[in-house]
């Protein structure tokens, strides 16, 4: 997820930060934390999230080399990176901060680290999903947040996808091509999740499992489809894949060593992974 912003991008996006923190606070006491433990790590996770959202960007080569370099390749200075106008944040970064902040606040407010991460479970979904919604805001100039050009649009409908007419130069015709709106794909699958979970029960921590298993191979597919200009390592391999890959094959192992407590057989559990990481691959690759 790579996002810059114009002044629109960015009112919207703080009003929906403000209305995660809300959601935060008001659903503390069903996680057992306290309002007091919920608000230091609300403004924790959003500011060590921005930060690490705004490190891995810019750390980026190809990235850097625009961020912190004129046009005649003089270096501009570090204050650069506080300005995310025209360069941008990364989804990664941000899940990184979260969890930074967690790890902080819960020795910090003697409150429980499941339970913490527990607490900005859905409300890190809304705020993903609402700022997916928007990401074509974030530049106006190019089409963000969707997939490269479908030469047959016989199965296009709005509003997931975009037309685009344009001039054949040669014959004088009208061209008609379409885009998949990636970014309304992402939103929506978030929001399914979102209310698979908002009315469960579940022991400590569980919660935050299934969110970082639903969310990260929900995204996987759309991530694949998205043609622009993702930060890559190779032609195949975004940072944003192997964000996703961390998130999930970490918590795979943790909720492989719960289940391995509770007597299920581990040669079942190394099965039913090693299926899931199958299909995610081929997501990439395909």
């Amino acid at each position: 997820m790579e996002q810059s912003g114009t002044p629109l991008f960015f009112l919207l996006s703080a009003i929906f930060v403000v209305i995660a923190g809300v959601m935060m606070l008001l659903g503390a006491k069903k996680h057992k934390v306290s309002l007091c433990s919920a608000g230091v790590f609300a403004v924790l996770s959003l500011v060590l999230g921005l930060f690490f959202a705004r490190l891995i960007f810019c750390i980026n080569p190809e990235k850097a080399s625009i961020i912190f370099y004129d046009e005649l390749g003089q270096y501009t200075g570090t204050g650069a990176f506080w300005q995310p106008v025209g360069s941008g944040f990364h989804v990664g970064g941000f899940s990184l901060g979260i969890f930074a902040a967690a790890f902080i606040t819960a020795p910090l407010t003697k409150a429980k680290l499941f339970n913490l991460m527990d607490s900005i479970c859905l409300p890190a979904l809304f705020l993903f999903a609402a700022i997916r919604f928007i990401e074509p805001l974030s530049d106006t100039e190019t089409l963000k947040g969707f997939s490269d050009v479908m030469e047959n649009g016989s199965f296009c409908f709005t509003p997931l996808f975009y037309k685009i007419e344009g001039m054949d130069w040669d014959t004088g015709e009208t061209i008609i091509q379409w885009k998949l709106a990636v970014h309304l794909v992402e939103s929506m699958l978030v929001v399914i999740i979102l209310f698979a979970l908002h009315r469960k029960k579940f022991a400590p921590g569980i919660l935050s499992m299934y969110t970082a298993v639903l969310f990260t191979t929900s995204q996987f597919l759309p991530e694949s489809l998205r043609q622009d200009g993702q930060l890559c390592i190779s032609i195949f391999l975004r940072v944003t894949y192997i964000s996703y890959g961390v998130l999930f094959g970490c918590t795979l192992l943790f909720l492989m060593y719960r289940a391995w407590n509770h007597g299920i057989p581990i040669k079942r559990l190394a099965a039913e992974i090693l299926i899931v990481v199958i299909c995610m691959g081929l997501f990439v690759v395909l």
